[in-house]
């Protein structure tokens, strides 16, 4: 009977891993015996079921009434037990280690808002690596609801605020408040957990900030969204546009990148609209038709098209995941907007010192040590004394080394070190170089989380609870570590979440 059992919970975990993976639904509106369709769960059981006899004879009508192991409830416990053997990978791979907390908030598509968490931290073969921890139902956005909820999330898995040494946010005031804000609530329990506005969101804010200030520019855009709005509002009138060989009508408009290619079948458009539309829309094209015509518009279009060209390679790098503090600030040379001044720029330029470009020609032992003194709790006052010293053996074997002599970021050093065990040698300026990496840069990997959260929980799946979704994400994001776990160890999580009909 356990044996039989077993190959029966196998399946039903190997069913549920398929689904989580691929994201795809579990059930459906009609799973019953008579039903040509009983959806995903049920019929890829089926097809196992079909294609290995072992499993036939125990699952299904084969097996016991009562313990089937294909109810909600089941699957359910199986996607949490998956779930949370992912989850406790990537916690025992941070161990007491450090790391940086990245956060955001979005609503679902049941307009419940969530709270987004990330960690960052530098692995044991010296990678940057950014990991989905898990996302947390918050009531409302108020500073301490947040901070209540990533209270919950670090006591479920065992973390500690003191672990944090990075903090990366938007510019929201309930995150960057200096007297309320959640790194402010965070920084009264670690001094040491600094706070980094996300880099690539600077630019975004900046790009924007300045394009409203300019009336022209801001002028400009306004003339490209009612053009927008004038040719998706019929579809006869795209058609016009796709009969001329042109693909991507409407979503690049706003990026003025294809006005500029297809800007006299626009024209045309416009005119037929003027001609034969109806009494408003013909006022619409033929002010468009006006204002697209004038010298101003063309040169501010052509402007920003180039501008934006120059930013989107900018931001695209920012947004690396393997990208390293120092590196975004060589990027961005100087802050681009004065709203910035959370940023404690004393320690981005003792940052810099660990630049292994050029030879290490940014290497400054006095900031470096100065970096050092920002993080009491990791290098005490005999740390301090040693460094000191360890810096010196640590620069002068790093600079005759041929291993070392075509690096240009931190990321790239800290692999190298541990490759050449280096990492061991130099333990005091290895921390340092950690420290730098783990600080926030980009938002990309909490902006993807939302984006595999709609996918998850979709206008047809917008009754799904907050921990099936949990679960269902973070097996989805950290697929690759998903795919690692064992089922020996889902088949034990699964026996210990409560008792069972039939124990193994």
């Amino acid at each position: 009977m356990k044996a039989e059992y077993r190959t029966r919970l196998l399946a039903s975990i190997d069913c549920a891993r398929f689904l989580l993976l691929q994201d795809l639904a579990f059930r459906g509106h009609d799973e019953s015996n008579i039903s040509k369709n009983q959806r995903n769960f049920l019929e890829l059981l089926h097809f196992f079921a079909d294609h290995n006899d072992d499993i036939k004879k125990v699952v299904l009508e084969n097996a016991p009434k009562n313990l089937k192991l294909i109810a909600p409830d089941i699957q359910k416990d199986i996607s949490n037990a998956l779930a949370s053997e992912t989850t406790s990978i990537i916690v025992n791979d941070i161990g007491h280690g450090l790391f940086a907390i990245l956060c955001d908030e979005s609503r679902d598509a049941s307009t419940k808002e969530q709270l987004a968490v990330v960690i960052r931290y530098v692995d044991s073969h010296g990678y940057v690596i950014e990991r989905f921890l898990g996302i947390l139902h918050v009531r409302d956005t108020t500073t301490l609801s947040l901070k209540k909820a990533i209270d919950v999330l670090f006591s479920k898995h065992g973390l500690s605020i003191s672990q944090i040494c990075g903090q990366g946010y938007d510019g929201a005031s309930n995150m960057r408040g200096e007297y309320n804000g959640l790194k402010t609530l965070i920084m009264k329990e670690n001094g040491s957990a600094y706070y980094i506005h996300w880099f690539a969101h600077q630019l975004q804010l900046s790009f924007v900030g300045v394009a409203k200030k300019h009336v022209q520019v801001s002028s400009m855009y306004n003339t490209l969204s009612t053009l927008v709005h004038v040719l998706e509002g019929s579809s006869k009138r795209q058609e016009i546009l796709r009969e001329q060989r042109l693909k991507k009508v409407v979503d690049d408009l706003m990026t003025g990148d294809l006005l500029v290619l297809m800007y006299d079948s626009v024209i045309d458009v416009l005119l037929i609209i003027e001609n034969d539309g109806l009494v408003e829309q013909r006022g619409q094209a033929y002010a468009l038709i006006n204002s697209l015509q004038y010298f101003e518009f063309a040169f501010i279009l052509h402007l920003m098209k180039k501008i934006m060209g120059i930013t989107n390679a900018l931001s695209e790098a920012l947004q690396r995941k393997d990208q390293d503090i120092v590196n975004a600030m060589d990027l961005q040379l100087q802050e681009l907007n004065n709203r910035f001044n959370e940023i404690n720029m004393e320690l981005l330029l003792c940052m810099a010192s660990l630049s292994p470009s050029d030879s290490f020609a940014a290497f400054d032992k006095k900031k470096l040590i100065h970096l050092a003194e920002h993080y009491p709790c990791e290098f005490s006052k005999l740390d301090i004394l040693a460094l000191d010293t360890e810096l010196d053996t640590h620069i002068n074997d790093l600079k005759s080394a041929k291993e070392f002599l075509d690096l240009r970021k931190i990321s790239d050093l800290t692999q190298r070190l541990v490759e050449t065990k280096r990492d061991i040698v130099y333990p005091l300026a290895y921390t340092l170089l950690k420290l730098a990496l783990i600080l926030p840069v980009a938002t990309t990997i909490v902006e993807r989380a939302f984006s595999a959260m709609n996918i998850v929980k979709n206008r047809l799946r917008n009754r799904m609870g907050d921990t099936w979704m949990n679960d269902c994400l973070v097996t989805y994001i950290e697929k690759n570590i998903l795919r690692e776990v064992e089922n020996e160890k889902v088949v034990n999580h699964c026996q210990n979440m409560k008792t069972r009909r039939e124990q193994l």
